[in-house]
């Protein structure tokens, strides 16, 4: 019986020394299994980082060569003057072909459009339109037969080295 008692005793230990390794090492594998988990991620963070500005790098190395580009046609920021120009006046058709016809780009100067609205004496009493346009806020009253309203805002953008 004592010899029974011995191997049961035996046993049970030998049973709670495995349970103990075989715990610290579960417990080293969920830690292991989460570290990875955590650099998984953090190496995909930094790879979608790395390829980020990968794109950025490709964007500047284009923007420089545009600037060293212009810059070797003589297109320096400094050599153009800007005026802003707006124009709101009822003219003849006539007018408003000479006034468009100056929008025209050239070498020694360009014109950059922003806004262009043209309007009529007819389009003036047309209530049954329901379109969304902005009409602009002059009056087509003082218009007279064959004018129409003409507005223009832009930019001339004029070489100060014709």
């Amino acid at each position: 019986m004592l010899k029974q008692k011995i191997i049961a005793a035996g046993l049970a230990l030998i049973l709670i020394v495995t349970a103990h390794f075989f715990l610290i090492a579960y417990d080293a594998y969920v830690m292991d299994r989460d570290t990875l988990k955590i650099l998984t991620d953090q190496l995909a963070g930094l790879e979608s980082r790395k390829e980020e500005q990968g794109r950025k790098k490709h964007i500047l190395e284009r923007v420089d060569n545009f600037v060293k580009r212009a810059g070797s046609l003589g297109l320096a920021r400094n050599q153009w003057s800007y005026y802003d120009v707006s124009i709101e006046e009822a003219v003849s058709f006539e007018g408003a072909e000479q006034i468009l016809s100056q929008t025209a780009n050239s070498p020694s100067y360009y014109f950059k459009p922003g806004m262009v609205y043209v309007k009529t004496k007819y389009d003036a009493g047309d209530e049954g339109d329901q379109s969304n346009e902005v009409s602009p806020p002059t009056s087509t009253e003082q218009m007279e037969d064959g004018d129409i309203l003409l507005t223009l805002e832009g930019t001339f953008i004029v070489s100060v080295h014709p």
